[in-house]
């Protein structure tokens, strides 16, 4: 009968032991190549899917990244400017462009394939700056 409350006991403590150490209370995050922004693999399954849209459905593209929120939404929208610019939708492009950091501003550009398109963003650049934010 001893044994069986010893073993009971230890089995208790090491489920105890599990339950603590195994709960997670903030999910892990990874930082992103030559930013500061820093993901959690959730966002960065987002994010990923944003990028496949971007060229097949890019309204629904620029729907899932509103969705997202702080360096997600960063990552996400960038270069989703170059993909409004595509859309003819100049305005929109801009507009989202000033949301965006500075480190994310020039990865905009970078997305920019034609010489219209940055030059847009370009010239723009000093404009946006002046935005105020939502």
């Amino acid at each position: 009968m001893e044994a069986f409350v010893v073993v009971l006991v230890v089995l208790i403590g090491v489920f105890l032991i599990i339950a603590i150490t195994g709960a997670d209370p903030k999910p892990h995050r990874i930082a992103v190549a030559d930013s500061s922004a820093r993901l959690t693999l959730e966002e960065v399954v987002w994010i990923n899917r944003v990028s496949t849209l971007r060229i097949l459905a890019p309204e629904m593209a620029i729907y899932l990244a509103a969705q997202l929120q702080g360096d997600a939404w960063q990552v996400a929208n960038a270069p989703l400017c170059a993909t409004l610019l595509e859309l003819n939708r100049e305005e929109e492009a801009l507009g989202l462009y000033s949301y965006l950091d500075a480190h994310h501003r020039r990865e905009a550009r970078a997305y920019s394939h034609t010489r219209s398109m940055a030059l847009a963003i370009e010239t723009s650049s000093t404009h946006a700056t002046g935005l105020s934010a939502c």
